[in-house]
This record gives structure tokens, sequence and C-alpha cells, in this order.
């Protein structure tokens, strides 16, 4: 007789580790890519996460997780890559803000009124559905979350919202929003494997890596702004010295001195 525990699909499936369902030879086009990108598994679950919710037609989908992981550099990258249309919300973010955005995005006129550039707005997307990603939507409050609910159920266009944890805690409390995010993705920071491999040819030894990974939280905004902190002074030194230093001369405690002028006491 068995006494398995029942599986509970919705919590699988919303708890499912993005590591485990990446593609990792997902390609990617340079254009719309920041020089020194790194195609980190975190920036890969995003664009997998938008593509599952184009395929499955859902109304909304929601990207949280760590700060800095590049949540807003693949949300850039989708826009310049495939026809959707992104901003940043603004703080004190209301409803009549969001629509003004919208309205602006797809080019229309939609007048002063809150019915009148409802229904301007609903009418365009009814005709052609679009694609739109919504960055720091933890700026968004239930009103604002509703209305992207009426304008996605009457066109059928899809919301994409990249936000902090606190907004996916918010709309687990409203049902009717909930209902209809069934695309989710919680990305991270890099873990150490992940940083070797991705810098294995940057210069760097092993254990100077290890040491920004460390002091850096394997979070991707630290460390690209670790190794811009670095190259300057290695290019500093080499100018007033007029020998050469690189990357490769480094010591984990080169890497802290340089560091802290980025994370200050936290090195």
């Amino acid at each position: 007789m068995s006494h398995a525990k029942p599986l509970n699909l919705t919590t699988y499936l919303q708890e499912l580790s993005p590591r485990r369902v990446v593609n990792l030879d997902m390609k990617f086009d340079p254009e719309g890519l920041p020089p020194a990108f790194k195609p980190t598994i975190a920036f890969r679950s995003v664009v997998e996460r938008f593509n599952y919710a184009v395929e499955v037609g859902t109304s909304l989908a929601l990207i949280t997780g760590a700060h800095g992981a590049g949540k807003t550099t693949a949300f850039k990258y989708i826009a310049h890559n495939h026809d959707a249309l992104y901003w940043e919300a603004r703080p004190s973010y209301r409803p009549q803000h969001l629509l003004g955005d919208i309205a602006q995005r797809l080019g229309v006129n939609a007048g002063q009124g809150w019915h009148m550039q409802t229904s301007i707005v609903v009418d365009q997307l009814y005709a052609n559905p679009r694609r739109f990603l919504v960055d720091e939507a933890q700026r968004l409050n239930y009103e604002g979350m509703d209305l992207l609910k009426y304008l996605a159920d009457q066109s059928g266009s899809l919301f994409m919202l990249s936000a902090s944890p606190s907004l996916e805690k918010r709309i687990d409390k409203w049902p009717d929003i909930a209902s209809r995010c069934n695309v989710r993705a919680r990305i991270s920071a890099m873990g150490s494997d992940e940083m070797l491999s991705l810098y294995d040819d940057s210069g760097f030894s092993r254990e100077s890596l290890l040491e920004i990974h460390r002091i850096s939280e394997g979070v991707m905004r630290v460390v690209q702004a670790i190794l811009r902190e670095i190259d300057i002074h290695l290019k500093l030194l080499s100018e007033e010295t007029g020998r050469p230093y690189t990357r490769e001369g480094l010591a984990p405690g080169h890497v802290q001195v340089f560091a802290e002028k980025v994370v200050g006491s936290r090195v």
C-alpha cells in the first residue's frame, strides 16, 4: 500500500528552479546586448519564460528574484529582438500612469478622460495584441494589476513583469490576478561554479574569480562593477609604471583592495 504524499502540482511548478529547465545551448544575437554580456542562467531563464508565455498564450507572466541578477538586461534584449514593448514603472506609479505609458508606446492619442483612454487602448490592442515588458513592477498596486488583467482579457495581449519578490507575495493574495499569472520564474545570483564557467577565459586565476564571486555574492551587476574597477586600476598602474599589469597577475588580496571601492565594508 502506497503512502506517498500527493503531489501539489501548482506548488511544484512555482517552486521549480530555473536551473533545472534552462537551455544552456540557447544562442543569443549580440544585437541588443551590452558589450560585457555573459549569458547567465538567470538571463536564459527570463528569455525562456517569455518564449513559454507567448507559446501558451498567458495573460500575465512574472519574473522575480535577486536585484542585479540580469532581469532588466533580459527584458531589454527581448524588447529589442522579439517585438515587445519595454518600460520601467516609476516611483508612485498609478493606473493612470500605466495606461498613459501603454498608449504612448502604442503611438495613440488617448485623450484625457480615463474611460476614453481605456476604450481607445482596448480597441488598439484588440485589433493588434501586443507583448509588454514592465520593469520594477513592484511599484504597481492592485488597481494597476487589475488594469493589466482587464487589458489582457479584452485583447489577448501579454504583460510580463519584472519585480522584487514582494510583488509575488501580493499577487498571491489577489486570486483574480494570481489565477492569470501562471507563468513565473524566480531567478537567483550566480553560483561559484557558474561564475568560474562564464569567466573561464577572462584572464583571472580561479582563486581570484572565486574571490570576486565571494565579494559580489554572485550578483552580476556587482561583478561587472568590480571588473570595471579592476581594469581601470590595472590600466592606470601600467601607464604610471611603464610595466604591463594584467588580470593574470592578480591574487585574491589584490581583488579585495580594488573591490573595496565598489562594495566598501562588504569586502
